[in-house]
């Protein structure tokens, strides 16, 4: 029988723990794979050895997307096992520590912030905080297998079947089983997303996409990328909508009450939005602020966001 464990990994963020899912098979399997750090690779190795694994046994390591929480560790374990590493062709770019990459990378996100009017000390502050985890929290992988949705995964007694859902990120992917009723969610059932400044999807345009997609399947189960599991998707996915309007309609009261360009650029908007920020949270909330412009243009209420960002009339 195939049996799925789950493992938690303790994360540095404010949810604490990443979940990873060990699937006890003929073709030993895990999704996810949390942080490169050691006590990460310690918890991760125990759970598989307690889930009667081992770490060196396993052949698939599926990512639900690319940020580092869930796929940090994917280059130490396939080194260790010679595991297939599967991520989605958009998530890929992601995973490279290479000089040249990194250097294109920070050289987005720091005109993101700039043009989104983070100060420029904020900018090179999470800029260089930025790269410094990249540069740490990521073991590259020796070799990927992209995926695009749609592929079939056969276990001894299910198969679960990849679903492309970006909006949390690009290449944020869903693994669904029809006959079991279960949902490796990722972080694609979560409220917040983070803008990719190397990506042209809007994010949060995407992601409310993918949760009506979501929202249709025959689902009994949601094995989630942080959290407890869950049942009533629908219901959870109505709750997370809820909040989207919530927020955009604060957004859009910051904008009629402003009136003046320098108000309407979106760190302006962040900074009546949150309570406060500091550090990373400059770029957290001001992706939460792009997106919310950006959904707002995509559904006729403002003009294009792209003329707010640089503090000019919209």
């Amino acid at each position: 029988m195939t049996n799925i464990h789950r493992i938690q990994v303790a994360i540095p963020y404010p949810v604490k723990w990443v979940n990873c899912y060990y699937i006890e098979d003929s073709l030993p399997t895990l999704i996810d794979t949390g942080l490169n750090l050691p006590d990460s690779f310690e918890v991760l190795a125990k759970g598989i050895g307690d889930a009667g694994g081992d770490i060196s046994s396993v052949r698939r390591i599926i990512a639900t997307h690319g940020h580092m929480d869930h796929s940090g560790l994917a280059g130490k374990i396939q080194e260790i096992s010679g595991a297939d590493f599967l991520v989605h062709a958009s998530d890929q770019a992601k995973l490279s520590n290479d000089p040249d990459d990194l250097k294109t990378r920070m050289e987005a996100f720091h005109s993101f912030l700039s043009e989104a009017g983070v100060p420029d000390p904020s900018v090179k502050e999470v800029v260089s905080r930025l790269l410094e985890m990249f540069s740490s929290l990521i073991k590259p992988v020796s070799g990927f297998k992209p995926l695009y949705g749609g592929e079939v995964f056969g276990f001894d007694d299910f198969e679960l079947h990849s679903i492309h859902t970006p909006g949390h990120s690009p290449g944020s992917i869903c693994l669904h089983s029809e006959e079991k009723g279960i949902l490796f969610s990722g972080d694609c059932i979560l409220e917040e997303v983070i803008v990719d400044p190397m990506s042209d999807i809007r994010s949060l345009v995407e992601h409310q996409a993918s949760l009506d997609m979501i929202a249709g399947l025959p689902v009994r189960k949601v094995l989630p990328g942080h959290g407890a599991a869950f049942s009533d998707h629908r219901r959870r996915i109505r709750r997370i909508r809820d909040r989207h309007k919530t927020r955009s309609d604060k957004i859009l009261s910051i904008l009629e009450r402003s009136g003046n360009g320098k108000s309407r650029i979106p760190f302006s908007i962040a900074s009546e939005l949150f309570s406060s920020m500091s550090g990373m949270d400059a770029l957290y909330c001001v992706s939460s602020v792009v997106a919310h412009l950006e959904l707002l243009e995509f559904n006729g209420t403002i003009d294009s966001p792209a003329a707010l960002s640089c503090g000019g009339t919209a």
